[in-house]
């Protein structure tokens, strides 16, 4: 539990389980950008800011997770 903004200079791409809220984070390493998507949605398609306080909640209190579990229909 916890991360750190470290994750955003990783080589692949980085997946962020935020439970409590319902979203999850995929921190894309070829543009350094950050992506958002709540269960059952698709990816919002514009990047969001580093300083977005729910991506820093997640950092915080999510959970590292998989791309399968990123992809699937309902994250759960």
């Amino acid at each position: 539990m916890g991360m750190t903004k470290a994750v955003l200079t990783e080589a692949e791409d980085v997946y962020v389980d935020y439970d409590y809220e319902g979203v999850m984070f995929r921190c894309e390493a070829a543009s350094r950008s950050i992506f958002r998507k709540f269960y059952g949605e698709a990816e919002h398609p514009l990047p969001i800011d580093h300083t977005n306080k729910l991506f820093n909640d997640a950092l915080r209190f999510g959970e590292r997770s998989s791309k399968e579990k990123y992809d699937s229909a309902d994250c759960a």
